[in-house]
């Protein structure tokens, strides 16, 4: 995506950063989101986001400090290289929104066995209950995305009242964790 983006008109990466938002490419891969932000901005600004303008505003912005900065400046780089193939993220919302279910899932799995014999049993329900409720958010707009795109309910997991009803859950164990909904 971050390929075609480089290559493509002002207009077209806002229509991307619309379809699908900044902070979602960077929940997967954050170096990846951040060049992506940084070609939203530019784009915003009129230019052409091509490697050689991310690079002068992120110089500009002072976006390459320290670890996160060099990891931006090696996104940057591969993108003005032939190594840029390796940044292909996926190209609809679909697998975007696949991708961040999964990642949700791992993450609380892993928050959940780390800290299930620590917490106690009070804490342990509302990580459970938040854990549950982003999770659901997740499947709901993974659902949806699916749904637009034409698969079948077998493939999104859910018919579309389905997704209403994962949205409704996920709104009900959040009015008690305490968490705002994602």
């Amino acid at each position: 995506m971050l390929l075609d983006l480089a290559a493509a008109d002002p207009a077209a990466v806002l229509r991307s950063a619309e379809l699908v938002p900044t902070e979602e490419v960077r929940q997967l891969q954050p170096a990846a989101g951040a060049a992506y932000a940084l070609m939203a901005s530019v784009a915003e600004a009129g230019e052409d986001p091509a490697a050689d303008n991310l690079m002068a505003a992120a110089l500009r912005d002072g976006l390459l400090a320290g670890q996160q900065g060099e990891a931006l400046k090696r996104v940057l780089l591969a993108l003005a290289t032939a190594h840029g193939e390796a940044l292909r993220l996926p190209t609809s919302r679909a697998d975007v929104a696949g991708l961040i279910l999964r990642a949700r899932a791992e993450q609380f799995a892993y928050a959940l066995g780390l800290n299930a014999g620590t917490l106690g049993e009070a804490e342990l329900v509302r990580a459970i209950r938040g854990g549950c409720a982003a999770l659901l958010g997740s499947a709901a707009e993974f659902a949806r995305a699916q749904l637009a795109a034409g698969a079948t309910a077998d493939d999104a997991g859910a018919e579309p009242a389905e997704v209403a009803e994962l949205e409704a859950e996920q709104l009900e164990l959040t009015a008690g964790s305490g968490e705002v909904a994602a």
